[in-house]
């Protein structure tokens, strides 16, 4: 009964896009070009309330290092937004399209062209990270074989990949306000469960103040507790921070909420529903018995999941949740690409046909990439580790020239990414056993992505400087 509902459901958001579209059809010109779009700050919750997020990072991060590093991603995460809002502000730009098309890092195209690869390729993974997570959740939830859950996120994929090829931004905006409530409604039923089940044992609320491996991030040294909950503090306001501030899709919304005219409560619901799928889902990660990383949380789910209304309710909102995320992550992917990546055109001008025929070549991308990391990996969060690299980088990058709005002359910075990400690959492979299941110790990569935050965000800074210091010596002798 369940997938039936949720069959349904889907079947209906398609015949909801077709009329849309039919009677709003996406123009011929610069069809991504639209920012009178609904309730962009309900549209930006479901974005975050993701299964990468939910059931990954920032699960991982309560569970094992604490309260005060998980307050630390939520302000981190205000702090983001805020810059963002500062930065379009600041542009004057008249719509997201304008707005995206002015930011720049480099002077050279060679380094220019690869920074917004990198971000590209940064959304690219964070699909496929949600087609992984969504297969491992439904394998372990629901009991259902590998192969069947593999079909059924290519499926959900495919759903995902017409909403936004028929309808553009329109269609992932109006469909992401009905998936934010279902992801609501399973946040609420996990915690529910979990309340009902383990809310008399005393001993499962002690996880606030007794996370598993609170000393992870600060990698032993003998510190104090205050010490190291500040540390976990400050790193996870760097994880939280870099998230946004890396993320197109993030642009896009608070471009919109901070547009000429827009109220500053437009700004505040974006920030305070961002948070809402986090905190109705706090009791369940307080409550549910300690596992050493996910694997008897999985096991819960497969327990509450004998109901068939809990069933329908998990089915509804693990769905809603990926259909959200991946929605953003393919249409900004897709933007990127057409605007930045490819060779510049006259006024940024492109067609309908190659917007269907680069989001396909992005879709295609996804799922080829989703099958290769199936076909040898068995950790379903090794993709979101490597993406805390680019997601550290990209963010430094747009921080240290303020908003990509102050290019810099960056000649190394494509010898410089690859040496880099080359070193990421190794450090993270390093983990024992990392390839075939997620393990303890992988959270320390969080740790180490908020140093390489800062270290660039300084070295970048000081080149800044540099170069701003020989332009003002130019410009004083050209004076004379």
């Amino acid at each position: 009964m369940p997938p039936i509902i949720v069959a349904i459901l889907l079947i209906l958001g398609l015949v909801i896009i077709h009329f849309q579209t039919a009677s709003a059809p996406l123009e011929r010109e610069r069809p991504l070009d639209v920012d009178s779009l609904p309730s962009p700050w309900l549209v930006h919750a479901g974005t975050i309330s993701s299964l990468t997020a939910l059931f990954g990072a920032y699960w991982a991060i309560f569970l094992l290092c604490g309260a005060m590093a998980i307050l630390g991603v939520a302000v981190g995460g205000v702090l983001g937004l805020w810059f963002l809002r500062k930065t379009i502000r600041a542009s004057g730009a008249l719509s997201f399209e304008a707005f995206l098309g002015s930011r720049n890092l480099a002077i050279e195209p060679s380094s220019e062209h690869l920074f917004w690869l990198l971000l590209a390729l940064t959304q690219v993974g964070f699909a496929i990270s949600e087609l992984l997570i969504l297969r491992e959740l439904v394998v372990h939830a629901f009991g259902i074989s590998p192969n069947d859950a593999t079909v059924f996120a290519v499926s959900l994929a495919m759903v995902a990949y017409f909403y936004c090829l028929r309808g553009g931004y329109l269609a992932a905006f109006r469909t992401e306000m009905v998936q934010f409530a279902f992801a609501l409604l399973m946040c609420a039923v996990i915690s529910g469960s979990a309340a009902i089940h383990f809310g008399s044992s005393s001993s499962s609320w002690t996880t606030l103040v007794s996370p598993l491996r609170p000393r992870v991030w600060v990698f032993e040294l003998p510190l104090f507790s205050a010490a190291v909950s500040l540390v976990n503090f400050l790193i996870g306001a760097c994880t939280g921070g870099a998230f946004f501030i890396a993320s197109p899709d993030t642009w896009k919304r608070v471009f919109i909420v901070s547009r000429a005219g827009e109220s500053t409560s437009s700004f505040g619901a974006l920030v305070v529903l961002g948070t809402l799928p986090f905190v109705l889902l706090a009791p369940a990660a307080i409550l549910l018995p300690r596992p050493e990383l996910s694997g008897q949380a999985f096991d819960f789910f497969r327990f509450i999941s004998h109901n068939q209304i809990t069933l329908t309710c998990l089915l509804l909102g693990m769905s809603a949740a990926f259909l959200s995320a991946f929605e953003n992550a393919l249409i900004t992917a897709t933007h990127v690409i057409m605007l930045k990546v490819r060779k510049p055109q006259p006024k940024n001008v492109y067609t309908l046909s190659l917007f269907h025929y680069v989001m396909g070549g992005t879709f295609a991308v996804i799922v080829v990439g989703f099958m290769a990391f199936m076909a040898g990996l068995e950790n379903p969060y090794l993709m979101g580790l490597f993406l805390i690299y680019s997601y550290a980088t990209v963010a430094a990058a747009t921080l240290s020239t303020s908003g990509l709005s102050r290019p810099l002359s960056l000649k190394p910075l494509p010898g410089v990414i690859l040496l880099t990400a080359l070193a990421w690959f190794i450090y993270i492979v390093h983990f024992h056993q990392i390839l075939e299941r997620p393990v303890p110790e992988q959270i320390q990569a969080f740790s180490v992505g908020a140093a390489i935050l800062v270290s660039c965000v300084i070295i970048l800074s000081i080149v800044r400087r540099f170069q701003r210091r020989e332009e003002d010596e130019g410009a004083s002798l050209n004076a004379r």
